[in-house]
C-alpha cells in the first residue's frame, strides 16, 4: 500500500504537516516496536521510511539522514541504524522506475556527498566492536634469522583471541554487509579511505563466519580495480596482509575452510591481476617470497575448483611475464626470465608431479574421470575445447597443467624440453614393456593397475609434446637431432601398439578399463605425430634447398613409417575412433605438399592410392578422410586420370543406383539409401577439402562431380518426405555451391534455382514444416543458406529468378514461419539473412525495377523490431540493418525516410521504454543514434517524437513536454544514451503514476 501511495504521487499531494506527523509517527513506532515486530514487518517498515526519505529528503525532511546516523551511535539502536543505512543504499540506487531520472540523479549525488560520515560511522562501529571483543595474544616466537630478516615486517605479530558473542558478531556482520552493498555503487576512489582495508583485514584474520564476509567485501572492491591516489602505501598494506594470511594458511593447511580458501584465492587472483606489475620492481616488496607462498598455497589445495583457480593466478603471472617479450625493451623479458627461472622450473616440476598418476596416485585416482570413451571420441575429433562443465576433474587437472607448462615453455623452451624429454622417454620405455607384464598368463589386478598408470602418464606426456611441437620449428638447426629422436619415439609407440595388440586382451573396452585408456593413448599418439608435421615440412623444404641436416633417404624412411603405421589401421578390425585419428593424420600429411613424399623412394603416392581398396572396412567418416587424402596426393602430383578413377571409385554405387531404371522402386530400401547417403557425405568432404585450391583444381572437382550434383538435386523431389536423405543431399549441394560458385555461378544458378523454388512452392510445404520434427527445420535452413549463397552473385542471370524468390519468401514462407514460435526461432534468422543478401547484392535491380518488393523486404526487418520473444533474433535484425546502412547507406536513402523511418523508430523506442530487451540496450541506442544522424535531428525531434508521444492519451501535456525536453538535439552518443535512459525511466514513472494500462499503440 505504501509503495503505491508513494509512487502514485499521493504522498506528495498530502499536506506538509500531515506528512511531518506521519514521518515522526513511523520513525518512533519503529524504535519502540522493533523488537516486537517480526523480521519481515520490521524490514518493510524501514523500507517505507526510506521510501518517504527518497521523496522528501533533503528539503522537506532535512534531518532524515542525521536521524539514521544518530541511531548508529546508541548501543540500543545501533542494529536498526546499520540496517537502515543498508536499506538507504539499496533504495536510493535502485533501478526501479519509481522516481524521475532527475530526482534519481540528485539522490545519488546527495548520498555520495554524505558518504564520508556514513563510512566513518560504519568503520567506527566495526573498530569498537573489534576492540571490545578481542584480546591480544603474546607475540609468537620466531627464529633469530627471521627476526633479523626483512620478511618479519610482513608477518602478522598482532595476534588476538576471538571473544565475539552472538550479538556483537551480528553487529559486525550487518556492518560488513552494508559496506559490501555500498561499494557496489559508490565512487570508490572519491570516498573510500585505504585505512578501511586494514580494519577489514583484522576481521579476516579472526577465522570465523565474518572472515568470509570480509573477504567478499574486499573482493568486491578489488573487482572494481580500486586504487587510491597515494597507492604505494595502500599496495604495501594489501601486500603485507595477503602475505601474512598466506603464510598462516600454508603453515596449517588442514585448518582451512573451503569457502574461505576459495575467496582468498579470488582475492589473490585480483591482487595479482590488478597490481602485480606495480609492486614487482619495488624493493620493499619480497616478490620471490610471495611467489614461494603462492606456490605452497597452490599445491596444498585438495578442492578441485580452488586448485584450478590457483592455476589461473599462475596463468596471469606467466601472461604478464610473456607480455614483456612483446614490449619495446626486450631486456625486461630477459630480466624476468632470469629472475623467475627457479620459481617457474619448480612450478613445472610440481605440475608434472601432481598430474602424473605415478607420482600422485591417490589423489588422481580419487578424481572423477567419468566415461573415458567420451574422451576417446573428443580427442579423436580434436574436441579439446569441450565446455568445462562437461569435462571430468581429471581432464581439467591435465588441461590446467598443460596450459601452464606451455606458457612456461614460451619463456624457457630449451629447459622445458630438457626436463620433459627424459620423463617421456622413461615412460615410453615402461610402456613398451607392458606386453610382458600383461600377457604372461592371468592378468592380476596389480599388473592391470600398474599398466593403467603407465598408459595415463604417457598420454599426459603425449599431450604435452603436442603443445610443445612448434618449439622445434622455431629453432630448427639446434633441435634437429632431439626432434628427430622424439618423432621416432612417437612412431615406436604406434608400432608397439600395433605389434603388441595389448588391448585385444580386454576385448570391447568398458568405461575406466585399461583397454579404453590404451585407445585414448593410441589416438593421442596419432595426434602428437600430426603436431610435428610442421617440423617435417620444414625438414622437407630445407632438403630441397640443400640446407637440411638429414638426408632425403632418412626423411623418406620416416614418412614411410608414418604411412605404414597409418595404413595398417585400415586393414584390421579396430576401434573406429582410432581409424579416424589415423585418417586425420594421413589427410594432414598428404595436404602438407611434401616433395619427399611425392618423389622420394618407396613410391608412397602409389601406396596411399591403393589404400582405397580397404575402405569397405571403414566407417563412412573415415572413408571420407581416406578419399580426401588420396585426392590430396593425386592433385599434388597432377595425376588427373587417377583422380577421376578415385571419384569413380567412391561414386560408382551412387551412379549405378540413381541411373537404374528401377530406382523409383528401390529408392526407399535401407541399403540403397545408406549407399546414397554415404557417397554424398564422402563427396561433401572431398569438395570441402579443395575449397581453397586454385581454379585449375576446382575445375577438376567440378568436372568429376558435376553428375553427382545434378543427381543430388533430383533426390530433393524423390525424398521430399524423407528429411534424413534430404539433409545428406543438401549437405553435398551446399558444399558444392560454396566451393564452386565463383567458377560456375551461372551453371549453379540455372540448375539449382528452379529445383529449390519448386521444392519450396510444393503444396505440401505447410505440412512438411508442421511435422514438429527438427530434421525438417534443418532441411529448410540448409535450403535457405544455399539460396542465400546463390543470391550473392551479381550477374544478370539471377535477376529472372529474384521476383519469384521474394514472392515465395514474403507470401508463402514468412506467414507460416511467423505464426509458429518453434519455427520462428530457427527459420526467421535464415529468412532475414536471405532478405539482407537480396537487398545488399541487388539494390539497384529492386530500386529501379521493383521498388515495392524492396520496400516489402525492408519492412520485414522493421516488423521484426516489434517482436520481443527472441533476443538473438532481435540482435541479428539490428546487425543486418546496420550492415545495410554501412554498405548501402540505407538510412540516407529516400525510400527509408519516406517508408521505413517512422515505423522503425516507433518499434525501437517502444522496446527501450518497455525494457523487453535490456541486454541489447546499447545496440538499440546505437541504431537509433545512427538513424537520427542520417535523417537529421529535425525529422526525429520535430516530427517523429511529438507524433510518437501523442499516441498516449493518458499522458498529460505537461508530462509529454517534460519527455520532449529530456531528449535534446545535437548530442554526442554518450550524452544521447544518458538522455534515452532518462526518457525511458521518466516515461515509465508517468505511466505508473497515471495507471497507464491502455495499449501502447492504437
Amino acid at each position: 500500500m505504501w509503495d503505491d501511495i508513494c509512487s502514485s504521487g499521493r504522498w506528495a499531494a498530502m499536506g506538509k504537516e500531515d506528512r511531518e506527523r506521519m514521518r515522526s509517527f513511523l520513525f518512533q513506532f519503529l524504535l519502540t516496536n522493533m523488537k516486537k515486530l517480526q523480521s519481515y514487518s520490521g524490514n518493510k517498515l524501514m523500507q517505507v521510511i526510506v521510501t518517504i526519505g527518497k521523496i522528501d529528503w533533503p528539503h522537506d525532511y532535512p534531518d532524515f539522514l542525521q536521524n539514521v546516523l544518530s541511531l548508529c551511535s546508541s548501543p540500543e539502536t545501533c542494529t536498526i541504524g546499520i540496517q537502515m543505512i543498508k536499506v538507504i543504499s539499496e533504495e536510493f540506487t535502485s533501478s526501479r522506475e519509481d522516481l524521475l531520472s532527475g530526482r534519481k540523479k540528485q539522490l545519488r549525488e546527495l548520498l555520495v556527498q554524505h558518504m564520508p560520515p556514513i563510512l566513518d560511522q560504519l568503520a567506527r562501529i566495526l573498530d569498537n566492536v573489534f576492540q571490545n571483543n578481542t584480546t591480544s595474544l603474546p607475540r609468537p616466537e620466531i627464529s633469530a634469522d627471521m627476526a633479523n630478516s626483512p620478511l618479519s615486517a610482513f608477518l602478522d605479530n598482532n595476534l588476538v583471541q576471538n571473544n565475539f558473542r552472538k550479538d556483537t558478531r551480528l553487529i559486525a556482520k550487518l556492518c560488513l554487509e552494508t559496506f559490501q552493498h555500498l561499494v557496489t555503487w559508490i565512487p570508490l576512489n572519491q570516498v573510500l579511505q585505504p585505512v578501511t582495508f586494514d580494519l577489514v583485514f583484522r576481521y579476516i584474520k579472526l577465522n570465523d563466519s565474518n572472515s568470509i564476509l570480509s573477504l567478499s567485501l574486499l573482493n568486491e572492491v578489488m573487482e572494481k580495480n580500486y586504487l587510491p591516489s597515494s597507492y604505494s602505501d595502500f599496495l604495501l598494506m594489501i601486500f603485507k596482509n595477503i602475505f601474512s594470511i598466506l603464510h598462516v594458511v600454508t603453515l596449517s593447511p588442514s585448518d582451512g575452510d573451503e569457502e574461505f580458501l576459495g575467496k582468498l584465492t579470488r582475492f589473490t587472483y585480483l591482487f595479482v591481476s590488478n597490481h602485480f606489475r606495480r609492486v614487482e620492481e619495488k624493493s620493499t616488496f619480497p616478490i620471490m617470497e610471495f611467489l614461494s607462498l603462492l606456490f605452497k598455497f597452490t599445491f596444498i589445495q585438495s578442492n578441485v575448483e580452488i586448485y584450478l583457480a590457483n592455476l589461473e593466478i599462475w596463468e596471469v603471472l606467466l601472461d604478464y611475464f610473456l607480455s614483456k617479450k612483446e614490449g619495446r625493451n626486450t631486456q625486461d623479458f630477459d630480466v624476468a626470465r632470469q629472475r623467475y627461472f627457479e620459481c617457474l622450473m619448480s612450478l613445472q616440476q610440481e605440475l608434472v608431479k601432481k598430474t602424473c598418476f605415478s607420482t600422485n596416485t591417490n589423489e588422481m585416482t580419487q578424481l572423477d574421470d567419468s566415461d573415458p570413451l567420451l574422451h576417446l571420441h573428443n580427442q579423436a575429433h580434436n574436441l579439446h575445447d569441450v565446455e568445462e562443465e562437461n569435462q571430468s576433474d581429471v581432464e581439467r587437472y591435465v588441461s590446467g597443467a598443460i596450459n601452464l607448462i606451455y606458457r612456461i615453455s614460451q619463456m624457457y623452451p630449451n629447459q622445458v624440453l630438457e626436463f620433459m624429454f627424459p620423463k617421456f622417454a622413461e615412460t615410453t620405455e615402461k610402456f613398451c614393456k607392458l606386453d610382458s607384464l600383461l600377457k604372461s598368463g592371468a592378468v592380476s589386478q596389480q599388473s592391470s593397475t600398474e599398466a593403467l598408470i603407465v598408459v595415463k602418464d604417457l598420454t599426459f606426456y603425449l599431450r604435452i609434446f603436442n603443445q610443445l611441437s612448434h618449439h622445434f620449428v622455431e629453432d630448427y638447426e639446434t633441435k634437429f637431432s632431439p626432434c628427430n629422436m622424439l618423432v621416432n619415439y612417437l612412431l615406436n609407440i604406434l608400432g608397439y601398439i600395433y605389434t603388441s595388440k595389448i588391448y585385444e586382451v580386454y576385448g570391447v573396452p568398458s568405461a575406466n578399463s585399461l583397454g579404453a585408456h590404451m585407445m585414448i593413448l593410441h589416438v593421442q599418439a596419432f595426434g602428437a605425430v600430426k603436431s610435428f608435421l610442421e617440423w617435417i615440412a620444414q625438414y622437407d623444404s630445407r632438403l630441397q634447398a640443400a640446407q637440411a641436416l638429414g638426408s632425403t633417404s632418412d626423411l623418406a624412411t620416416l614418412l614411410g613409417k608414418i604411412v605404414d603405421l597409418v595404413l595398417v589401421n585400415f586393414t584390421i578390425q579396430i576401434n573406429p575412433e582410432i581409424q579416424y585419428s589415423a585418417a586425420e593424420l594421413l589427410k594432414a600429411l598428404t595436404a602438407a605438399n611434401l616433395i619427399t613424399l611425392k618423389t622420394g623412394p618407396g613410391n608412397l603416392p602409389e601406396k596411399i592410392f591403393n589404400s582405397i581398396g580397404f575402405v569397405g572396412k571403414m566407417s563412412t567418416d573415415v572413408q571420407a578422410k581416406v578419399f580426401v587424402s588420396v585426392g590430396n596426393i593425386l592433385i599434388s602430383v597432377q595425376d588427373k586420370e587417377k583422380f577421376n578413377q578415385l571419384i569413380q571409385h567412391c561414386t560408382k554405387s551412387f551412379v549405378d543406383i540413381t541411373n537404374s531404371p528401377s530406382f523409383s522402386n528401390i529408392c526407399n530400401q535401407p541399403d540403397v539409401m545408406k549407399q546414397l547417403a554415404d557417397t554424398m557425405l564422402i563427396t561433401s568432404e572431398i569438395v570441402s577439402s579443395f575449397k581453397s585450391f586454385n581454379k585449375q583444381v576446382k575445375s577438376i572437382i567440378f568436372e568429376s562431380l558435376q553428375n553427382i550434383f545434378q543427381s543430388s538435386l533430383k533426390l530433393l523431389q524423390i525424398y521430399f518426405n524423407n528429411p534424413a536423405m534430404l539433409k545428406e543431399a543438401l549437405n553435398f549441394i551446399h558444399k558444392f555451391v560454396e566451393c564452386l560458385r565463383a567458377q560456375a555461378a551461372v551453371y549453379l544458378i540455372e540448375q539449382s534455382f528452379p529445383v529449390f523454388l519448386n521444392f519450396l512452392n510444393n503444396v505440401g510445404l505447410g505440412q512438411f514444416i508442421q511435422r514438429k520434427d527438427e530434421s525438417e527445420i534443418t532441411v529448410l535452413i540448409k535450403i535457405f543458406d544455399i539460396i542465400q549463397m546463390l543470391t550473392e552473385d551479381s550477374s544478370n542471370k539471377i535477376e529472372g529468378f529474384l521476383p519469384n524468390v521474394v514472392n515465395l519468401s514474403l507470401t508463402v514462407l514468412l506467414p507460416i514461419i511467423v505464426a509458429d514460435e518453434r519455427l520462428s526461432s530457427s527459420l526467421l534468422p535464415c529468412l532475414y539473412k536471405l532478405h539482407h543478401s537480396l537487398i545488399l547484392h541487388h539494390w539497384k535491380y529492386f530500386h529501379d525495377r521493383n521498388p515495392m518488393q524492396l520496400e516489402a523486404l525492408l519492412l520485414t526487418f522493421v516488423q521484426g523490431l516489434a517482436r520481443s520473444d527472441f533476443i538473438d533474433l532481435y540482435r541479428l535484425d539490428l546487425e543486418l540493418l546496420q550492415s545495410l546502412n554501412s554498405k548501402q547507406n540505407l538510412y540516407s536513402k529516400q525510400i527509408f525516410g519516406q517508408k521505413i523511418f517512422f515505423q522503425m523508430m516507433k518499434n525501437l523506442i517502444f522496446v527501450l521504454v518497455s525494457k523487453s530487451h535490456n541486454l541489447l540496450r546499447e545496440e538499440i541506442m546505437k541504431t537509433i543514434y545512427t538513424v537520427i544522424l542520417a535523417v537529421g535531428w529535425p525529422l526525429f525531434y520535430g516530427e517523429f517524437l511529438p507524433v510518437f508521444l501523442d499516441q498516449f492519451a493518458m499522458l498529460s501535456r505537461e508530462q509529454k513536454n517534460h519527455l520532449l525536453t529530456v531528449l535534446k538535439t545535437d548530442l554526442d552518443f554518450p550524452s544521447f544514451s544518458v538522455a534515452v535512459n532518462q526518457f525511458a525511466n521518466d516515461w515509465s514513472v508517468f505511466a505508473k503514476m497515471t495507471s497507464l494500462n491502455a495499449p501502447l499503440f492504437s
